[in-house]
């Protein structure tokens, strides 16, 4: 098993770097914690997001069973204040070869998405009926990625299964190698800001 725990603490670092959307989209370091915040403006997206595998670590392919992780703290106005859909927690390929991730998205309606997307292409897989609970908690998706019938996608939050799917998860059998924490495809958040902190991102790949 391959396990990576990413400290926040010395965040940025080699492992784990930050990427916005506009500078007025942030990503703020904490020490204990990372707040990540979007929105309040029109833009063609807002992301603010804490990304691994630029050094090359990360290499998922096609049938490996993966774990990526985190420990968020949503306040208490996080649903009142998102106007839109957005992502929370992918693994993909690098901009520069295309948009092509599976993760977990929020949808518009405030419940959680398990979900791939490759280019203007976006499929859900799994649709949650609860929203993810706002506070201190744990996410974790586990994936199994192909490109056909029989792939898993699994949501665990504090640790329970909250949903899954084995529909397939990419549309192209092509290997990961980035992974992305907070704030994503955000274009519909234009007049108020959405926010929320991230204590702990983790990666798993059993060998």
């Amino acid at each position: 098993m391959t396990f990576a725990k990413f400290d926040i603490e010395k965040f940025p670092d080699a492992r784990l770097d930050e990427q916005v959307g506009d500078p007025r989209d942030t990503v703020a370091n904490y020490g204990v914690y990372v707040h990540c915040e979007v929105g309040g403006f029109k833009a063609s997206s807002h992301y603010a997001r804490l990304k691994a595998g630029e050094d090359g670590s990360i290499n998922i392919g096609m049938g490996e069973r993966i774990f990526i992780g985190c420990r968020y703290n949503f306040p208490v106005d996080f649903y009142d204040n998102q106007q839109g859909s957005c992502k929370i927690l992918l693994a993909g390929s690098p901009d520069e070869v295309g948009t092509r991730r599976t993760g977990l998205w929020i949808d518009k309606a405030h419940f959680p998405r398990l979900a791939y997307e490759d280019g203007s292409l976006y499929s859900p897989v799994w649709y949650g009926t609860q929203r993810l609970p706002v506070g201190n908690h744990t996410l974790f998706v586990e994936m199994v990625l192909s490109d056909y019938k029989g792939a898993l996608t699994r949501l665990y939050v504090d640790g329970k299964v909250w949903g899954e799917s084995k529909e397939k998860n990419v549309l192209v059998s092509t290997p990961y190698s980035r992974l992305i924490w907070g704030i994503g495809g955000a274009s519909d958040q234009t007049t108020k800001r959405l926010g929320y902190d991230i204590s702990e991102c983790s990666y798993w790949r059993m060998d």
